[in-house]
């Protein structure tokens, strides 16, 4: 990665964790909760709310865009955790659509802009950023999957919200440091 670009490598992994738990994992949690039949939905709301908001992203300086991406994650996985827990669809539901907003709208653009932004580098530094999106993408949500196996789907959610938030964290913190 391009000097300066950290921060968009960890805003994607971090979101895109959400991204691929919601869709791997979600619809086994809403079968539990007795709501299959909204899986598809579950993921067109993640997604839908996600480009719904890239307009709004787009008008953000890429890393302002990073910062508003990592402070709704939290929120959007934290619902989705509680969501589970108490058996409420709805609440998975939003919490999907929050963390949409953030992964696929906030911080998708705004890493996506703060990479591409020099010319020489922007070949290899887009490609960094996507291989990295995808890792954070798959590897997560197996990890929510094995946990949701072995202790249930409450204490895979609670633990990704909480692996979230530190993530997001770090983000923040990130986005405190680079220059602007």
């Amino acid at each position: 990665f391009p000097r300066g670009t950290r921060v968009a490598a960890l805003s994607i992994v971090v979101g895109w964790s959400l991204s691929g738990s919601v869709i791997a994992v979600v619809p086994r949690a809403l079968a539990a909760i007795g709501a299959p039949e909204l899986a598809g939905l579950a993921v067109f709301v993640l997604i839908g709310a996600g480009v719904s908001a890239q307009p709004f992203a787009r008008r953000l300086a890429p890393l302002r865009a990073i910062l508003a991406g990592a402070l709704i994650l939290p929120v959007g996985a934290a619902i989705i955790a509680v969501g589970v827990a108490l058996g409420e669809p709805v609440m998975v539901l939003v919490g999907a659509g929050i963390g949409g907003v953030s992964t696929h709208g906030y911080g998708y653009l705004g890493g996506l802009a703060l990479v591409a932004r020099d010319a020489e580098t922007r070949a290899r530094a887009v490609s960094g950023y996507f291989l990295v999106a995808y890792v954070g993408f798959s590897l997560p949500s197996m990890a929510v999957g094995v946990t949701a196996d072995s202790f249930g789907m409450s204490a895979a959610f609670v633990g990704l919200a909480a692996v979230l938030a530190v993530g997001a964290t770090a983000v923040v913190a990130l986005t405190r440091r680079s220059p602007r």
